[in-house]
């Protein structure tokens, strides 16, 4: 998602560019959804924000759970209440997982699940107005069919109910 992300706000930036640059050559009242006036640069900037906003929260989760990832893979820490049966003659010591980190896994988890939630709502908020710069119209039908998308994505359980 979030190279998707950088891929739209970097076409953002190129048609932001070109416009500013060729403005005899395109047709801006088709690409403004029929608004003529103006200088076109509101919603190509609103659509690159977003884009740029949903990049940034995707990195963010990804560098979270990478850090996530770190903190469950350290190496058992070793106590001297019970014991713990390994080959490295480590007999009589209490073994915990994860180095007595569970704050910080919990923390993190919950961080890079509200990131990555919150960057891919702002990619699917910008996909839906990437469609407001062909007008009002397509903007209200990408809204409608983006809903029952989304609501099948938060509260259906993907997981098939068991044959018996």
């Amino acid at each position: 998602m979030a190279t998707s992300a950088i891929v739209l706000a970097a076409a953002m930036g190129l048609y932001i560019t070109f416009t500013a640059r060729y403005k005899d050559i395109v047709d801006m009242a088709v690409l403004r959804g029929g608004i003529e006036g103006g200088d076109g640069w509101a919603k190509p900037s609103i659509l690159l924000g977003c884009f740029v906003f949903s990049f940034l929260c995707n990195a963010q989760s990804i560098r979270f759970f990478n850090d996530l990832n770190f903190l469950l893979n350290v190496p058992m820490s070793l106590g001297p209440n019970n014991t713990c049966n390994d080959n490295n003659n480590n007999v009589g010591q209490v073994v915990t997982m994860g180095g007595g980190h569970e704050e910080e896994v919990y923390d993190l988890l919950h961080r890079a699940s509200l990131l990555n939630t919150v960057g891919s709502r702002g990619l699917y908020f910008g996909a839906c107005l990437l469609f407001w710069v062909f007008g009002s119209l397509a903007l209200f039908v990408f809204t409608l069919a983006l809903i029952p998308g989304l609501y099948i994505a938060d509260f259906l359980d993907p997981t098939p109910p068991p044959r018996m």
